[in-house]
């Protein structure tokens, strides 16, 4: 007791010369230095050996405290170790408040961590498999937070290393910048460092960086759709070493991957397949970014499939994630996957406000979000009636797509699609010989934009036998999200060519299936050119046309503005159910 009352003594002394003051919780007995620099001339007043001797104590007792994993203590507990000179000590708390911040999407917290992590396990003689391990990581957190040069630094420095292990390592993160849509993608530099890779890794018999170059060489054949059977054979490899030897973040990588190629593919049954194992091993893992990319994308893969409900369900998951760990990234990509389930099932108060966030978003990094939140914008406001919200936001799509070429043919057709309903078709077959010229295979991100633009030129230009053949070519892509309005353009095309006949064949079921799909949003497109294909055969039309007089109602209502349910009704679709009604 002898003790506590000095201590209790000096504390008073100090308190009333103003130099510390009780804390906030005065009643646990804590005081604090009235000011940094009172503190910092205390510290620095300690010999060298007495502050690490405290340092070490107070790890100590921190450390009988520390429940276990997540970033509460780590980052008290690594600093006073560090500061004990404890190295090894250090060493795992580190790691851990490194690993949380990862894992909150705070990368710039985590590289300098990572980078701590490194010197100490150097200091402490880590063995040379967790110094790799901690290079990669923090390559990995500066590549998250889009600082390439950095990380290209971090892994040249790998490579110079003279044993294989380290080298390996630092080609493999070489590898995936220039395998991935980074500013350094470069498919022959990329090709170059997987065969390298892998000569290194049966070298050494490290049969896990083996899955790993063939997941990176899925990444590589699979971007832009370079072939995207190999990237799949690629993948099936890897993700068969990885299940092989137990390797449960190898696995959720490739699988993530395999279900975006799937989905290139139009094999949407099996994407969704693989990405639901994906978020399965990602939540278990408590990777909380990848968590959310294969959420949203397994949305995508469900919006694909025309399971619209299903897709926003996905999409709000991974948004709700993204969110909540502050990853602008997914933020943007979930925006973009929930507001295109939206306005497919015309929830457009919900929809329209989504795309807008995207498109925010996706100006602080997932430029994907910046060229086709307004591309889907420019399409919706012109197929709403909206001409001059059409326009600025095609041309916001046009100015994006100008720093981003992978996005030009999606951009282009939104700006075909507004010019033809404007009614300026020179522009308008301007910006489809564009469109043209940047498409790509297996792109079903950007076929809602080709189709309104071909269909649309195609109609205004007069020439329905080319439309119908081109039309042909698009519903080769079989993603079922679009074979309704596939079908209204065919149907529109047979119309324009006098065949009446299979052009209500071609609409009755394609409003069989919008309606099977809640897909409300083609639907309005479809139910009146279905009850004037149905009058031309002779048919009772009453029926489809009180439907799409009641489904224009009830999307007009969802604009408060009385401008924008007059565009609304004054589109053609919607003035040839008023004719209709007073006939």
């Amino acid at each position: 007791m002898r003790g506590m009352d000095t201590l209790d003594t000096a504390l008073a002394q100090l308190a009333a010369s103003g130099l510390i003051r009780p804390g906030a919780e005065s009643a646990d007995g804590s005081y604090l230095f009235r000011h940094g620099l009172v503190q910092d001339v205390a510290y620095q007043s300690l010999l060298r050996a007495d502050r690490r001797r405290l340092h070490r104590v107070i790890g100590e007792v921190l450390a009988a405290e520390d429940s276990g994993p997540g970033d509460d203590l780590a980052l008290l507990l690594a600093h006073h170790f560090t500061a004990a000179d404890e190295a090894g000590r250090a060493l795992p708390y580190t790691i851990r408040a490194a690993a949380a911040a990862a894992g909150k999407f705070a990368n710039d917290e985590a590289a300098a961590l990572y980078a701590t992590a490194l010197t100490l396990a150097r200091q402490a003689g880590a063995a040379v498999s967790v110094q790799i391990d901690l290079a990669r990581a923090r390559g990995r957190a500066l590549e998250l937070a889009a600082r390439y040069p950095e990380a290209l630094a971090q892994y040249a420095a790998l490579e110079a290393e003279a044993a294989p292990a380290l080298e390996l390592a630092g080609v493999l993160g070489r590898a995936v910048l220039h395998a991935t849509p980074t500013p350094y993608n470069d498919p022959a530099r990329g090709q170059a460092a997987c065969a390298r890779a892998l000569t290194l890794a049966r070298q050494i018999g490290d049969r896990a960086a083996e899955a790993q170059v063939l997941w990176i060489l899925l990444l590589l054949y699979g971007y832009e759709g370079r072939d995207l059977p190999q990237a799949l054979a690629y993948g099936e490899q890897s993700l068969a070493i990885a299940r092989e030897l137990g390797l449960p973040e190898q696995m959720a990588r490739t699988l993530t991957d395999l279900g975006r190629n799937y989905s290139r593919l139009a094999q949407f049954d099996r994407a969704q397949a693989v990405l639901q194992e994906a978020a399965t091993l990602w939540r278990q893992l408590g990777n909380q970014p990848m968590l959310t990319d294969s959420r949203i994308t397994l949305g995508m893969a469900a919006f694909y499939s025309g399971q619209y409900a299903l897709a926003a369900a996905h999409s709000a998951a991974g948004l709700e994630v993204a969110t909540q760990i502050g990853n602008v990234w997914g933020q943007a990509f979930g925006h973009l996957a929930f507001g295109m389930a939206a306005v497919a099932q015309a929830h457009y108060g919900a929809g329209i406000p989504a795309l807008e966030t995207a498109t925010r978003r996706g100006a602080q990094g997932f430029y994907t979000a910046l060229v086709l939140g307004p591309a889907h914008l420019a399409i919706l406001y012109g197929q709403l009636g909206l001409p001059d919200l059409a326009e600025r936001w095609a041309a916001a799509a046009l100015a994006a797509a100008a720093q981003i070429p992978r996005w030009q043919a999606a951009a282009s057709a939104a700006h075909a699609f507004v010019q033809a309903r404007r009614g300026d078709l020179a522009a308008a077959r301007r910006a489809l010989a564009a469109m043209r010229a940047a498409e790509r295979e297996n792109d079903p991100l950007a076929l809602l934009m080709i189709i309104e633009a071909e269909g649309t030129v195609g109609l205004a230009s007069g020439d329905p036998a080319r439309l119908a053949a081109r039309l042909v070519q698009l519903a080769a892509s079989n993603v079922p999200a679009y074979t309704p309005l596939i079908a209204y353009y065919q149907a529109q095309a047979c119309t324009a060519g006098g065949d009446s006949a299979t052009a209500y064949r071609l609409l009755a079921d394609a409003a069989d299936t919008a309606r099977a799909r809640a897909d409300q949003h083609t639907l309005w497109w479809i139910l009146p050119a279905l009850a004037q294909a149905a009058q031309a055969q002779g048919q009772a039309a009453a029926r489809c046309w009180d439907e799409a007089r009641g489904l224009i109602d009830s999307q007009a209502a969802q604009f408060p503005d009385l401008a924008a349910q007059a565009a609304i009704w004054a589109t053609p679709e919607a003035q040839a159910v008023r004719q209709a009604a007073t006939s």
